[in-house]
């Protein structure tokens, strides 16, 4: 909690505010800080979110430069954003 001007206000309402982030978009921000790089389906899984949903979240936090994203190649052909 910091004190500013007479009223508190908690850490988290700071960092949405400042960043402009939903509620969702702290949850995951908070979750990545544990680890290095999962997928979209791996986070979804684990806040218990849609694939898609759990991606444009990224999308936004990308945006923003909160967090990164990079691209693996599969064997089999194709992409997967991490």
């Amino acid at each position: 909690m910091i004190d500013f001007a007479c009223k508190h206000f908690e850490l988290d309402e700071i960092i949405r505010c400042g960043f402009g982030l939903t509620k969702g978009e702290l949850r995951l921000l908070y979750s990545l800080e544990s680890t290095e790089w999962q997928s979209a389906e791996d986070l979804a899984g684990t806040l218990g979110l849609s694939t898609s949903s759990m991606q444009r979240s990224l999308k936004r936090l990308t945006e923003k430069g909160i967090v990164a994203r990079r691209q693996m190649n599969l064997s089999s052909g194709g992409y997967q954003f991490e």
